[in-house]
């Protein structure tokens, strides 16, 4: 209950948040992987399922984000870019008093 709150409370405090405001955020977490987009999509995807996550593809990827309340304050993003022989995964998140959403840098790079 009291993650809740200090969330609420965070929400209300920071004000709006989009796809644009969260990757101006300085990254959480950035690497490259030499698994397909296709692969790590259908990876990420599958251990996302049951949070409220958006996929929007793109021309060389893709981005998830996750987002809460009735404006859809975004919390994460995970932004997938084709590089050729690479794939780079970056994650720009809001930080929490207890630091950098680890878990969503777990879901990541266990689908790497």
């Amino acid at each position: 209950m009291r993650h809740h709150l200090c969330m609420i409370s965070a929400l209300a405090l920071a004000g709006c948040s989009t796809l644009q405001s969260r990757r101006d955020d300085p990254p959480i977490f950035q690497q490259t992987t030499a698994i397909s987009v296709q692969d790590f999509q259908g990876c990420f995807a599958e251990k996302t399922a049951k949070q409220d996550v958006q996929y929007l593809p793109r021309r060389n990827g893709g981005t998830f984000s996750s987002g809460a309340g009735t404006q859809r304050y975004i919390l994460w993003v995970v932004d997938v870019d084709d590089l050729g022989a690479e794939r780079r995964v970056t994650v720009h998140a809001v930080d929490s008093i207890w630091g950098p959403n680890k878990k969503i840098i777990a879901e990541v790079q266990a689908c790497m």
